[in-house]
Protein backbone atom coordinates (compact mmCIF):
# COMPACT_ATOMS: atom_id res chain seq x y z
CA UNK A 1 0.00 0.00 0.00
CA UNK A 2 1.39 3.17 -0.98
CA UNK A 3 0.77 6.81 0.05
CA UNK A 4 0.78 8.94 3.47
CA UNK A 5 -2.02 7.58 6.13
CA UNK A 6 -2.68 8.53 9.45
CA UNK A 7 -2.68 4.76 10.20
CA UNK A 8 -0.02 1.63 9.91
CA UNK A 9 -1.75 -1.68 9.24
CA UNK A 10 -0.79 -3.99 11.80
CA UNK A 11 -2.36 -7.24 9.72
CA UNK A 12 -4.10 -7.44 6.40
CA UNK A 13 -6.06 -10.47 5.43
CA UNK A 14 -7.12 -10.82 1.25
CA UNK A 15 -10.36 -12.04 0.01
CA UNK A 16 -11.34 -12.16 -3.46
CA UNK A 17 -14.43 -9.70 -2.37
CA UNK A 18 -13.63 -7.81 0.91
CA UNK A 19 -9.99 -7.55 3.19
CA UNK A 20 -9.92 -7.66 7.17
CA UNK A 21 -7.66 -5.61 8.56
CA UNK A 22 -6.14 -4.07 11.90
CA UNK A 23 -4.79 -0.62 12.05
CA UNK A 24 -3.33 1.45 14.42
CA UNK A 25 -4.36 5.00 14.16
CA UNK A 26 -1.57 7.54 14.12
CA UNK A 27 -3.79 10.73 14.42
CA UNK A 28 -4.56 10.27 18.26
CA UNK A 29 -3.30 11.35 21.40
CA UNK A 30 -0.87 8.98 22.93
CA UNK A 31 -3.19 8.58 26.36
CA UNK A 32 -6.35 7.89 23.79
CA UNK A 33 -8.03 4.28 24.48
CA UNK A 34 -6.35 1.51 23.02
CA UNK A 35 -9.56 0.28 21.67
CA UNK A 36 -9.37 3.53 19.52
CA UNK A 37 -5.72 3.25 18.40
CA UNK A 38 -6.05 0.26 17.22
CA UNK A 39 -8.98 -1.20 15.38
CA UNK A 40 -10.23 -3.98 13.26
CA UNK A 41 -12.05 -3.55 10.20
CA UNK A 42 -13.78 -5.33 7.37
CA UNK A 43 -13.46 -3.64 3.88
CA UNK A 44 -15.98 -4.72 1.28
CA UNK A 45 -14.44 -4.02 -2.21
CA UNK A 46 -17.36 -4.32 -4.20
CA UNK A 47 -19.35 -1.86 -2.38
CA UNK A 48 -16.72 0.55 -0.83
CA UNK A 49 -18.19 -0.03 2.18
CA UNK A 50 -15.64 -0.24 5.95
CA UNK A 51 -17.61 -1.84 9.06
CA UNK A 52 -16.01 -1.51 12.11
CA UNK A 53 -15.77 -5.26 13.84
CA UNK A 54 -16.27 -4.84 17.54
CA UNK A 55 -13.05 -6.53 18.89
CA UNK A 56 -13.69 -8.70 21.99
CA UNK A 57 -10.67 -10.65 22.53
CA UNK A 58 -7.50 -11.93 21.32
CA UNK A 59 -4.93 -15.26 21.27
CA UNK A 60 -1.67 -15.77 19.31
CA UNK A 61 -3.85 -16.92 16.20
CA UNK A 62 -7.26 -15.92 16.76
CA UNK A 63 -9.12 -12.44 17.24
CA UNK A 64 -13.02 -12.80 18.38
CA UNK A 65 -15.50 -9.70 17.30
CA UNK A 66 -18.80 -8.97 18.31
CA UNK A 67 -20.48 -11.30 15.44
CA UNK A 68 -17.56 -12.29 13.60
CA UNK A 69 -14.19 -14.04 14.30
CA UNK A 70 -10.82 -14.78 12.65
CA UNK A 71 -8.24 -17.33 12.79
CA UNK A 72 -4.94 -17.53 11.26
CA UNK A 73 -1.39 -18.72 10.68
CA UNK A 74 1.45 -16.88 8.71
CA UNK A 75 0.16 -18.64 5.23
CA UNK A 76 -3.91 -19.04 5.51
CA UNK A 77 -6.59 -17.31 7.36
CA UNK A 78 -10.50 -18.10 7.76
CA UNK A 79 -12.82 -15.75 8.62
CA UNK A 80 -16.43 -16.33 9.98
CA UNK A 81 -19.23 -13.84 9.18
CA UNK A 82 -22.25 -13.33 11.32
CA UNK A 83 -24.44 -15.72 9.47
CA UNK A 84 -21.63 -18.42 10.11
CA UNK A 85 -20.49 -18.94 6.64
CA UNK A 86 -16.73 -18.94 6.57
CA UNK A 87 -14.27 -17.46 4.02
CA UNK A 88 -10.87 -18.75 3.40
CA UNK A 89 -8.11 -15.73 2.86
CA UNK A 90 -4.97 -15.02 2.68
CA UNK A 91 -2.47 -13.15 5.05
CA UNK A 92 -0.55 -10.31 3.27
CA UNK A 93 1.71 -8.14 3.72
CA UNK A 94 0.57 -3.68 4.51
CA UNK A 95 2.79 -2.90 1.26
CA UNK A 96 0.76 -5.82 -0.69
CA UNK A 97 -2.28 -4.42 0.53
CA UNK A 98 -4.08 -2.14 -2.88
CA UNK A 99 -4.02 1.53 -2.52
CA UNK A 100 -7.66 1.59 -2.74
CA UNK A 101 -8.29 -0.12 0.51
CA UNK A 102 -5.93 2.59 1.92
CA UNK A 103 -8.09 5.10 0.59
CA UNK A 104 -11.59 3.74 1.84
CA UNK A 105 -9.76 3.47 5.18
CA UNK A 106 -8.45 7.03 5.24
CA UNK A 107 -12.02 8.09 4.56
CA UNK A 108 -13.54 5.56 6.99
CA UNK A 109 -11.22 7.50 9.70
CA UNK A 110 -11.93 10.89 8.52
CA UNK A 111 -15.55 10.30 9.00
CA UNK A 112 -14.97 9.11 12.29
CA UNK A 113 -13.42 12.43 13.24
CA UNK A 114 -16.05 14.31 11.72
CA UNK A 115 -19.22 12.13 14.11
Amino acid sequence: MSGTYSFNLLYAFKHAAFFVVELQRLDLPDDAPKGDVYQWLHVDMSTAVVTPLGFRKMSANARVFDDTSLMFTADTACFTDAVGKTHDMTPIEGADVPATVGRLVSDFILQLKQT
